[in-house]
């Protein structure tokens, strides 16, 4: 697949649109990958849902990662990551360079990055389209959505 780049034009708006934060409930399902170098040279990912990543804007997205997560420290230490999604049939690799905000609360486990969309590379060719990425199905989705509606509403008020 060849990549178009869009540079500081933004995120796309299918994926804007993906990552507005609202109606949550149905976008259960949609898994959007966080990768990150760590300085051990390893790759981390995190499998985040439509409550952990929200796009204010289209040159701005915040993240909300598990406090102790590999992903966390790699991104805490590098600033760097690239957001892999898979919209409107198409592959979209976005580079993030994030600041660390800190924790949601002393006990949430949760922490919080605020990234600047750097780069945004789409992959599609006229020949062939991705038909659907990683995705997953909640066993209880009532408080799943409701914890990531609190989450969302988080995100909303940070800088």
């Amino acid at each position: 697949m060849s990549g178009s780049s869009s540079g500081r034009d933004g995120l796309p708006s299918e994926l804007a649109a993906a990552l507005d934060g609202t109606g949550l409930r149905s976008k259960v399902g949609a898994t959007f990958l966080m990768l990150v170098s760590g300085l051990d040279g390893w790759p981390h990912v995190a499998m985040l849902s439509a409550g952990e990543v929200y796009a204010p804007t289209r040159y701005r997205v915040v993240l909300a990662l598990h406090s102790d997560s590999a992903t966390a420290r790699a991104l805490g230490a590098t600033g760097r990551g690239l957001l892999l999604t898979i919209v409107d049939r198409k592959v979209c690799r976005t580079r993030v360079a994030t600041t660390l905000l800190g924790p949601w609360s002393s006990n949430s486990g949760i922490t919080f990055f605020a990234g600047d969309v750097e780069q945004v590379a789409v992959d599609a060719v006229d020949y062939a389209e991705v038909v659907h990425g990683i995705a997953y199905k909640l066993p209880d989705p009532e408080r799943v959505v409701a914890r990531w509606e609190a989450t969302v509403a988080a995100m909303r008020e940070l800088p």
